[in-house]
């Protein structure tokens, strides 16, 4: 017997954008939310398994203002994509080129009550948990005019927990692990009793598969087109948007697809903007410029260019200009496993303990973070309780002047001196000024002499999949506001970002106890329990939540932003532009 649970809420009312962060593995930086620190959400308080056979509803179209056909959206990006490959590398140039093009199994509807159909219409689980069933939709079309079928889902999924081509990307290097692998990995089998049909077999049952289904980089790919096609830059997709041109250090091109397979509720042809141009603008002050003039219709997500003092000049200066600033991200230092001193657990609490979350977050976001987090930041219904994070050991202001006194004890008792602690830290070139206040807070209160090591994005990669660092300092996002998402992918044994190469049974347990129960409230405590054991284990040194402002203007309508990086923020499907 299968089991079915509806969302009517489903229907694409507004149209989200991310916030993403993403960003160690060149990825980009979250988006915002406002310049007020947002207030935690309350854990979901329902029991159940995410369990979803939606029934398919057109896109919703808005109440009041009606869309407006027509029009080139237009935003940037800080350099080109590297490849057409979103299943293998974690990007925002990727991101943003490649997301309009395609579409999910299903896609996450953050903020509301679940994922969503895509390309599946709907779905149904077995009663033990295990079996998933996708019925798709049939009116689909690859942008070459070949019809969306089972054997593309298969074919998609297979690579991604297969791993095949194992050996790298261009651009990339070597794929340690696919990045958004997660709960994937649980698939034991896959069938299609017809062309539009998936049946997937799970080891176990998971609470995390069926948005992790939905992740950013798990859009589904034709079995039929040469995956170096899509790495030459030559993608074919089924989403709103069709590649029209590629030039590099200037522009990335896309036309509206007169095939789309959605409509609004009211049976008007999706996508309702004609085309979009995302303009190649290293400099963020010529992209913010090319905002300020009309150039663009909004500014890069992941460039730290909306400060507070800017935000106040735009709306002066361009009245209805609209602006965000929130994420799931945070900014971090990581320990190398396995080298010394940093297996000595004593070491690692010290950085932790001489850390000014406080000062870091006030120099590093303008107030816009929050130096109560850890892995999962504000917003979140995961996190532990802010009032509980600000009576640990390293992130209670009141004590820091007792901490790091303890830092620098703790440091003694290692038998480490400054000399020692002359490290060259690896960091990628936009997140310069997060490494700049993280390392100075450090040298004064702990005494070190950390030094910066600016790379760009392919020799991050680089450092990152051989493990050569001590220390690592960047920024990041787990994407998806669920447990599993947040923290697999960081502390699994062998996980796709586990730069430091972290194992510890106990915490693997705890992460496939996370994932295996379906009980809200129990999940939540597992969650919290392991949360409390990786601050003391500081493989991770969470530093602050750092959102990052972005701008757009008062010509764009039906734009929102939300938290989390998944889902189809990037489509830009049910937008119009006025005026």
């Amino acid at each position: 017997m299968k089991s079915k649970l509806r969302y009517p809420g489903l229907v694409m009312t507004a149209f989200v954008i991310t916030a993403l962060v993403v960003a160690a593995c060149g990825g980009g930086d979250p988006t915002p939310a406002p310049t007020a620190r947002p207030t935690a959400t309350s854990p979901p308080t329902a029991t159940a398994l995410p369990e979803a056979t939606p029934t398919p509803a057109p896109t919703a179209t808005p109440a009041g203002p009606q869309p407006v056909r027509g029009g080139t959206f237009n935003f940037w990006m800080t350099r080109n994509p590297s490849n057409m490959d979103l299943n293998r590398q974690r990007s925002s140039a990727n991101w943003m080129s490649v997301v309009p093009q395609m579409n999910w199994l299903v896609q996450n509807y953050q903020g509301r009550t679940g994922p969503g159909p895509d390309l599946a219409e709907s779905w149904s689980v077995s009663d033990d948990g295990k079996t998933w069933t996708f019925k798709l939709v049939q009116n689909a079309k690859w942008h070459d005019g070949q019809q969306v079928n089972a054997d593309d889902i298969i074919w998609t999924f297979t690579r991604i927990t297969k791993n095949p081509d194992e050996q790298g990307v261009e651009g990339a290097g070597p794929v340690k692990v696919p990045p958004y692998l997660g709960a994937l990995a649980l698939i034991t089998s896959m069938e299609k009793p017809d062309d539009f049909t998936v049946v997937i077999n799970l080891s176990k049952v998971s609470a995390a598969f069926l948005p992790i289904i939905g992740a950013i980089g798990n859009v589904i790919y034709p079995e039929h087109v040469a995956i170096t096609e899509f790495e030459a830059k030559r993608p074919v997709g089924s989403g709103p948007f069709v590649w029209k041109s590629w030039k590099v250090d200037d522009s990335v091109e896309l036309t509206a697809n007169p095939d789309y397979f959605k409509k609004d509720a009211s049976g008007r042809q999706l996508p309702y903007i004609d085309a979009i141009k995302i303009f190649v603008i290293s400099d963020a002050g010529l992209g913010l410029s090319a905002f300020r003039t009309g150039k663009i219709n909004m500014t890069f997500p992941f460039a730290a260019v909306i400060t507070v003092s800017m935000e106040a000049t735009l709306r002066t200066e361009l009245p209805g200009t609209q602006f965000y600033s929130g994420g799931l991200s945070w900014a971090y230092l990581e320990f190398a496993a396995g080298k010394a001193p940093w297996d000595n657990v004593d070491v690692r609490r010290a950085f932790s303990l001489a850390i000014d979350r406080v000062a870091f977050s006030e120099a590093a976001t303008e107030g816009r973070g929050s130096p109560f987090v850890f892995f999962t930041p504000v917003g979140s219904n995961w996190g532990l309780p802010e009032g509980e994070m600000q009576s640990l050991p390293g992130y209670n202001p009141d004590t820091k002047a007792a901490d790091i006194a303890e830092a620098k004890r703790l440091i003694a008792q290692a038998g480490l001196t400054a000399d020692d602690l002359k490290i060259s830290v690896p960091v990628r070139d936009i997140y310069e000024t997060l490494a700049v206040v993280a390392i100075q807070n450090l040298n004064e209160n702990l005494g070190a002499e950390l030094k910066i090591n600016l790379m760009d994005n392919a020799t991050t990669i680089q450092v990152q999949n051989d493990a050569a660092f001590d220390i690592y300092i960047s920024r990041n996002s787990g994407g998806l506001d669920d447990p599993s998402a947040l923290l697999t992918p960081f502390v699994g044994t062998g996980a796709s970002l586990n730069y430091g190469n972290w194992s510890d049974p106990e915490v693997d347990a705890a992460l496939d106890a996370i994932d295996a129960e379906l009980d809200v409230a129990k999940r939540l405590q597992l969650t919290n329990e392991l949360e409390r054991k990786l601050i003391d284990l500081a493989w991770y040194v969470i530093l602050s939540s750092t959102p990052t402002a972005i701008a757009w203007s008062s010509s764009v309508k039906n734009f929102d932003m939300l938290h989390g990086q998944d889902g189809p923020p990037w489509r830009f499907e049910d937008i119009w532009l006025e005026g």
